[in-house]
């Protein structure tokens, strides 16, 4: 399942879910009976959040002089964790495998490369959420002509239509295997299985986050413990961070990076970072947001490249 497909989509539809709203503040009225109270209040106030009109949860802002709150970044993390399951689709798995089977770990270093591109890549696609209020798709059809934005839009479907069908044929070779399922049947099932992802979204953008961050540990555990059966050689490894490639290599480099790094991804983060609410005429909140959304994807993305090195170096040993 790529969640790509909601990239073009996601500014309008990402704004759902939630009713609940957050317990009340002490007024300032009561802050001015002593001067303790009213900071306690203040403190109380800056890690409690809000809803916004469109039902956008708000939040908190950090107190002056704090640099990083492990509080405040649990209610920014998730939109991180969601975008870094593509650089865990089918896809990756299988140039890992290819990568490794044939040139053992000397293309460690384009793995990395291409993560920390692609993280590059991500964050100014979040920053461009959290400051503007548009995702990439809102922003296209804003500044360029009617005709380039068509463009863009049939470019992206393309590619999500790409990635989508090995992962779709990926998922009925394995139904095959395990099960001795038909191809059809394992086609059918997956396709269905799309909306289970659907309803758990319908319950809110956390149940959704909550749910791919347990699937990304899962497939962590397994690909992890796979790799420590027979740990390879770390000389061997750390000699694959070493740029080189020989020309039969070429074309398991392009493979890398075609498939690490995803158009279509971008327009997806530029709208999940739009859950987490920020008072955007406030330039502290806004860099606060910026900071927390740049350490969930670094945190995320860095995982996402320990896997896919965990299972080229496997593949090479």
């Amino acid at each position: 399942m790529s969640l790509g497909r909601n990239g073009q989509e996601e500014g309008n539809h990402l704004h759902s879910g939630h009713s609940a709203r957050a317990s009340e503040t002490p007024s300032a009225d009561e802050c001015e009976l002593s001067s303790s109270s009213c900071s306690s209040s203040e403190s109380s106030r800056s890690h409690d959040t809000d809803w916004d009109a469109k039902g956008v949860e708000m939040m908190p802002k950090d107190a002056d002089g704090t640099q990083f709150s492990a509080r405040t970044f649990l209610l920014y993390a998730g939109s991180g964790w969601l975008m870094s399951l593509a650089y865990l689709d089918p896809g990756n798995l299988e140039s890992d495998l290819q990568s490794g089977a044939y040139m053992r770990y000397s293309l460690l270093w384009v793995l990395l490369a291409c993560t920390l591109v692609g993280l590059l890549l991500q964050v100014l696609a979040a920053r461009l959420g959290v400051v503007t209020g548009r995702n990439l798709a809102q922003t296209c059809r804003l500044h360029y002509t009617n005709n380039v934005s068509k463009t863009l839009w049939v470019m992206t479907e393309v590619a999500i239509i790409g990635s989508d069908v090995q992962e779709v044929v990926g998922s009925a070779i394995a139904f095959n295997i395990l099960f001795g399922w038909p191809m059809w049947v394992g086609t059918v099932v997956t396709g269905l299985d799309t909306f289970t992802f659907m309803l758990i979204h319908h319950l809110g953008t956390r149940p959704l986050e909550l749910f791919i961050f347990v699937l990304i540990l899962v497939m962590t555990g397994c690909f992890f413990t796979n790799w420590a059966l027979e740990v390879p050689p770390a000389v061997d490894m750390l000699a694959g961070f070493v740029p080189q490639c020989p020309s039969y290599a070429v074309l398991q480099l392009v493979g890398t990076i075609g498939a690490v790094i995803m158009p279509h991804n971008l327009y997806l983060h530029s709208a999940l970072v739009l859950d987490r609410g920020v008072d955007r005429r406030d330039h502290v909140h806004v860099a606060q947001a910026n900071k927390y959304m740049l350490t969930d994807s670094a945190t995320a993305l860095a995982l996402s490249f320990l896997v896919n090195a965990a299972l080229l170096t496997s593949f090479g040993h």
